[in-house]
């Protein structure tokens, strides 16, 4: 579990000098001779998030010009005009701004935002680039979620590793053995066809080296009823899109918990 710093209470209110490294909260009666520990479960938030909407079916990657978003009214001209173009290609089209990031290719649109403000705009947009494109056929979709997790010292970062990997059963041969990735699938709880695929990985991107991910890949299939429309993955978006990340928090918090 992370270790967290907080100052000594009392059960009356008053604070007293000092800090207490805990696994949890510990409180204290002022009174040494009434002294006695409480303890609450603290949990470790994520430091930043991410979402991934990805839309799986035949698309034409060159049409997707920032201006067209503009034009269908996808996206504010500002955003639009702002964008950063990166490729525009029959094969591949990318671009960003500041909050979405887009990537098409033949067989798929990503659209990803690390803002949680953006997350309920994302939905819409991919909704609403749906709704332009009637006929085209979606067969699989995506909601991939993301946690950033930073931890406070080099234990409790690598408690994580230790707890999900255990390095025993590898014997004596390994020379400082550790985790690069994890993951592990769940089948699905609801009527939607499709597979959970969790993973556990370090941040290598991050600045302390004390950063851990835990994602989802929410896959959702629709190819045993050969669909010729979006008319499902429309449906699917505006009915589960809450809930699947409401799922995949409570299996990352009791993931992090854990620790």
């Amino acid at each position: 579990m992370p270790t967290l710093f907080t100052p000594y209470v009392c059960l009356d209110g008053a604070r007293l000098g000092g800090w207490l490294i805990d696994l949890g909260v510990v409180s204290a009666l002022c009174r040494p001779q009434e002294a006695r520990l409480t303890w609450t479960t603290m949990e470790l938030k994520p430091a930043k998030v991410a979402a991934t909407l990805v839309l799986v079916g035949p698309v034409n990657p060159v049409m997707f010009h920032p201006e067209w978003f503009k034009h269908n009214e996808l996206l504010k001209a500002a955003e639009a005009d702002a964008a950063e173009l990166q490729v525009l290609s029959p094969n591949i089209t990318m671009f960003k701004n500041d909050w979405l990031e887009v990537d098409i290719r033949p067989e798929r649109i990503q659209l990803r935002t690390q803002q949680e403000p953006y997350f309920p705009v994302l939905r819409d947009l991919g909704l609403g680039i749906l709704r332009c494109m009637p006929r085209v056929p979606i067969p699989q979709l995506g909601f991939n979620w993301e946690n950033y997790y930073q931890f406070q010292n080099s234990d409790d970062y690598h408690s994580l590793g230790h707890k999900l990997a255990p390095k025993e059963p590898w014997g004596n041969q390994m020379v400082k053995p550790g985790m690069v990735s994890l993951i592990m699938r769940s089948e699905r709880a609801d009527d939607w066809k499709g597979v959970k695929n969790f993973t556990v990985r370090p941040d290598l991107q991050s600045a302390t080296g004390l950063e851990a991910i835990v994602a989802v890949n929410d896959h959702v299939s629709f190819d045993e009823e050969k669909p010729k429309t979006p008319a499902r993955a429309i449906e699917c978006i505006e009915t589960y899109w809450e809930q699947s990340r409401l799922d995949f928090d409570e299996v990352a918090s009791y993931l992090i918990r854990g620790i």
